[in-house]
């Protein structure tokens, strides 16, 4: 005997889809756990993958696509050969799904666990970050003010979004309806902070965040960075300055702070590469605050 609309009874309810989107930068040494360990998302999803990679790499793509075909996992690859940034590249993947659920997954991050009985709802959801020695990254959070930069810089962490907040974009899983609604990304961040933006713009509209208790997940970070750390440190500066801007903090005197606090660094670094990554950082900060361009 059939139920109502064809299924047997008994049967268990169709598996929402997922596509999980990696944007991926020189990331051929990660990318590969990272998409196997989706596997302990099948249970709840129907998983997908979908990879754009932003440094036009032609051989990463393919073992992708071998990867997919050993999975049996159906996957789509694009790439952007000039690079557009992360928030851009996330946008236009999910412009392209029809999945239920988006998963945005770093090429660094690998997924530990799930809850064993999981049925993701609506709005923005998130694992428990842990580094290779098992610390939980202070990666997520209920808020993001200048005062909570400051607590960050001295080694307090925040407790995670029971509702509202902000979830790392290493692992973030929202339903697509969701991310539409909230038209996706800001990509006037290139990189960084486009997910501390996106959590309080949904928390704004109404929408839950929250980070799910048993889903851990493993992230290296700075695969994705390609090694330059100078360049990634001004990013970082600029995209810090543009989110306290938008929210209406007070970002002159933040960048002013945080100018004079890298510049001491620069004094007291002993390692070379760390000075310079410092200095990059004060001389960003400070024309920002300034109001100057902050291209270097």
């Amino acid at each position: 005997m059939a139920a109502t609309g064809g299924e047997p009874l008994g049967a268990p309810p169709a598996r929402p889809t997922l596509d999980v989107i990696v944007v991926s930068y020189r990331s051929r040494a990660t990318i590969a756990a990272a998409l196997r360990s989706t596997r302990h998302l099948d249970r709840t999803f129907e998983v997908r993958w979908v990879v754009h990679d932003n440094a036009g790499d032609d051989e990463l793509l393919a073992q992708v696509s071998l990867l997919a075909d050993e999975a049996g996992i159906r996957c789509r690859r694009t790439s952007c050969p000039d690079n557009c940034g992360f928030a851009a590249a996330c946008n236009t993947e999910a412009r392209a799904s029809d999945a239920d659920f988006l998963l945005f997954l770093n090429p660094d991050a690998e997924i530990l666990a799930v809850p064993p009985q999981w049925r993701p709802g609506p709005g923005i959801q998130g694992p428990s970050i842990v580094d290779a020695a098992g610390n939980e990254y202070p990666m997520h959070g209920r808020d993001r003010t200048v005062w909570t930069e400051v607590e960050l810089r001295a080694g307090r962490r925040q407790p995670g979004p029971r509702g509202h907040g902000f979830i790392s974009g290493a692992c973030l899983l929202i339903d697509r309806p969701a991310f539409e609604a909230l038209e996706g990304f800001d990509e006037r961040f290139y990189m960084y902070y486009e997910d501390v933006d996106l959590g309080l713009r949904a928390s704004a509209a109404g929408l839950v965040v929250r980070e799910v208790p048993q889903w851990q997940v493993l992230h290296v970070g700075g695969e994705s960075s390609g090694g330059d750390k100078t360049r990634v440190a001004a990013i970082s500066a600029r995209s810090a300055l543009y989110f306290h801007r938008k929210h209406g903090h007070a970002w002159r005197l933040y960048g002013t702070a945080m100018a004079g606090y890298f510049a001491a660094r620069t004094v007291v670094a002993p390692d070379p590469a760390v000075r310079a990554m410092c200095a990059t950082y004060a001389r960003t900060y400070l024309r920002g605050a300034l109001g100057r361009p902050t291209s270097l």
